[in-house]
């Protein structure tokens, strides 16, 4: 009786070894430089590849799509935008259309992935605003959504956005504190983003605003100043490529630093541990509302906007509401905008 029991035990171990397939962790199998977008074909359209837990995984002799963003970056492969590779095992590929063997680590694109914005005719808050998708341009393909935002191009200001947290990764995520600066990703604007955030700005801006520097000195100093919050956050992202792209000036409202590194930072993680708890997919909305007032030299209040044409509102409140849609659960947080 003891063969055969081995026998079994050794099949069952090698059909298993078989079917493996491959699987390439988010931390440790991605060495190269610029690692490329993984996206699945479906007809015409390309999406992100959602990984599983701390890897993404394929079967033995499935396909995937390498690609590279925005258009002029290209794999260093091949030296196109886009590549199909097949599973072999472990962390070895195939380069379809050729017999090379190759490892994930070697596929590279020329430069870092980056993300781009992609308007639409859409509206939303009840027409205050437009919605606008961020992710990525491969050249010659349909744009590849990450997340939305609503924004209010006339006013220079975001109203919301929508993306997803992925519970099954999120705790696996790629950790990288290197922080690209906010681009405007075509968008334009009547004033300079970029330097409406400046604390010199702030400071000019808010004199004029409640009549005396002294007045201003009470809410921009050295310690107290606007700075640019992220509606989506890069902390939800698994991948170090979709966080870049959460750099956006329309990805962001001004927020009192000290909220934005306190209060507002606990509701992310909040809503990071709620995904990861039920291990699935959430879907979060976080977003603006009203103006904040503040009071003048003579104590009026006024309304608070970076732009001197009164353009970047200042939010009174921010919020955030986390839906998991299989069980209907929703979780929701606010904040208000006290210095």
């Amino acid at each position: 009786m003891f063969l055969p029991i081995v026998l079994i035990t050794l099949s069952a171990l090698l059909h298993s070894v078989n079917a493996a397939g491959c699987r390439v962790y988010l931390n440790g199998n991605l060495t190269q430089t610029h690692a490329p977008l993984f996206l699945k074909q479906v007809d015409n359209h390309y999406h992100l590849l959602q990984p599983s837990g701390p890897f993404f995984e394929w079967r033995r002799a499935e396909t995937i799509v390498a690609g590279c963003s925005p258009a002029k970056n290209t794999l260093t492969n091949t030296g196109t935008d886009l590549a199909t590779i097949s599973c072999i095992e472990n962390q070895e590929f195939n380069l379809v259309g050729s017999s090379k063997r190759i490892s994930v680590s070697d596929i590279s694109c020329s430069s870092a992935v980056s993300g781009a914005i992609q308007p639409s005719n859409k509206l939303c808050a009840n027409g205050a605003g437009h919605l606008y998708d961020v992710g990525f341009s491969i050249k010659g393909k349909e744009f590849i959504k990450l997340f939305q935002v609503c924004y209010n191009a006339t006013k220079s200001s975001t109203i919301y956005s929508e993306h997803q947290i992925l519970g099954k990764a999120i705790s696996h995520a790629q950790i990288n504190n290197n922080r690209p600066a906010f681009k405007l990703g075509g968008i334009t604007s009547s004033v300079r983003l970029a330097s409406v955030y400046t604390q010199r700005h702030q400071q000019e801006r808010f004199t004029t605003l409640l009549g005396s520097s002294a007045q201003a000195a009470k809410y921009i100093n050295s310690s107290s100043y606007l700075a640019k919050g992220h509606l989506t956050p890069d902390g939800d992202a698994v991948l170090d490529s979709w966080a870049g792209s959460t750099y956006f000036f329309i990805n962001a409202a001004p927020e009192w630093q000290v909220v934005n590194g306190g209060n507002w930072l606990r509701v992310e993680n909040a809503a990071r541990k709620v995904a990861s708890q039920l291990d699935d997919t959430v879907h979060v909305y976080s977003g603006v509302y009203d103006i904040l007032r503040l009071p003048d030299k003579n104590g009026n209040p006024v309304s608070v906007s970076l732009g001197d044409d009164g353009t970047v509102e200042v939010p009174k409140w921010l919020w955030k509401v986390v839906v998991h849609q299989p069980s209907g659960k929703v979780c929701q947080q606010r904040k208000k905008q006290s210095n």
